[in-house]
Parts: structure tokens; sequence; C-alpha cells
């Protein structure tokens, strides 16, 4: 049975470059062509622009960042903390209505009389189900405490700091992952390219 590498030469005559060509798609430079149409001709490889379309916001959040006041830093940092105490608050209402719904289907069970010793281990089976949920969902402890230690004013140049910290962060990430894909990207075509020059192609 032909595979898909194979199938053309079963059909027809084909050239070693055309099967070699072929085969490279399993292969790392052009793996992402595996799936294209045969006839696809192998491109000479782009970077992807993500890190650096990313780099460049994060440059841009920099240069507006450096250009703060302080009363400009007050003012984000109290509405990232009220924006947190509001998605806690959320958050904690979402997980109250979960538990009861747990809690209402577990009392649901319990009650429910299998009506036979052949459905004893569903009736178990949907306990145990609802017991594990609940060790996730519907448990708003955690975030209670979260919201009770939230303090009332920000400490801005903590905040700011923080901030500043992330975003530094986000910079040195995208520069090393695009210099790693441009990287990657020359590799790749210079494989295809060594591959064509051995085909005489």
């Amino acid at each position: 049975m032909p595979t898909g590498y194979t199938a053309q030469l079963c059909k027809e005559e084909q050239s070693f470059e055309e099967f070699a060509l072929d085969c490279a798609r399993n292969f790392g430079a052009t793996i992402t062509m595996r799936d294209e149409p045969r006839y696809t001709p192998i491109p000479k490889f782009e970077a992807s622009t993500y890190h650096k379309d990313a780099l460049l916001l994060a440059e841009k959040e920099k240069a507006r960042l450096d250009s703060l006041s302080i009363e400009e830093w007050e003012v984000a940092a109290k509405k990232d903390l009220e924006s947190k105490r509001i998605a806690s608050i959320a958050y904690i209402e979402k997980q109250d209505k979960v538990k009861l719904r747990l809690l209402k289907m577990k009392q649901k069970v319990e009650d429910w009389r299998p009506p036979s010793g052949d459905h004893i281990n569903m009736r178990e089976f949907m306990l145990s189900q609802l017991e594990t949920t609940m060790k996730y969902d519907g448990n708003s402890e955690r975030e209670q405490e979260a919201l009770a230690a939230m303090p009332s004013e920000p400490d801005y140049s903590a905040w700011a700091a923080n901030t500043r910290f992330i975003n530094s962060k986000s910079i040195k990430y995208h520069e090393e992952q695009y210099a790693e894909e441009l990287e990657r990207t020359e590799e790749r075509n210079k494989w295809v390219s060594q591959l064509k020059d051995s085909l005489g192609v």
C-alpha cells in the first residue's frame, strides 16, 4: 500500500528530485508543509513577525510609562486596584453560585434511591464526581481572603516598579524570541537551499 510520499510514484514515473522534494516535507525545515498539496513549491521561508510586533508594542508601552507623571501613576494604580477588587467580588459571587448548584445536586443524588443494586455504583459515581468538583470549584475562601487583604489604597511606588519590571521583562522576552525566530528561519532556508543544491534544482 503506498504512503503519502510514494502514492505519486505508484501512479506514474517520478524523478528522484521530485520524490526527494516530496519526502522533504516530513523534515524540520519543511514539516509545516506536509499537509499542503504535493505540487506546492517549497518557498523561501519568512520569519514570523509575532514577536517583532509584540516587541514594538512593549517598547511603545515603555515610552508611555516613561512619560507618566506621578499623578498619572497614582490614578493608574487606583484604577488597577479597583479593577482587581471588582474582579475578586465577581469571582466570589460566581463561585458561590457554583457551590450552591453543586450542593443542591449533591443533596438530590443523596436523596435518590437507586432502583436496583446495579444502579448503586452509578449513585456513588455521581457523588464522587460532585465531591471531586467541589474540591476545586465552588470554593471562594482564598479569593475572600485575598479581597480582605487588599489595601484600601495602593502602594504607588511599588505598583509603578512592578509595572515597569513586567514591561522590561516583556521587552527582553520578545527581543530574545524574535532573534530566535530569525535564526530558525535562516536555518530552515539554509536546509532547503542545501537540499535543492544537492538535487541540482
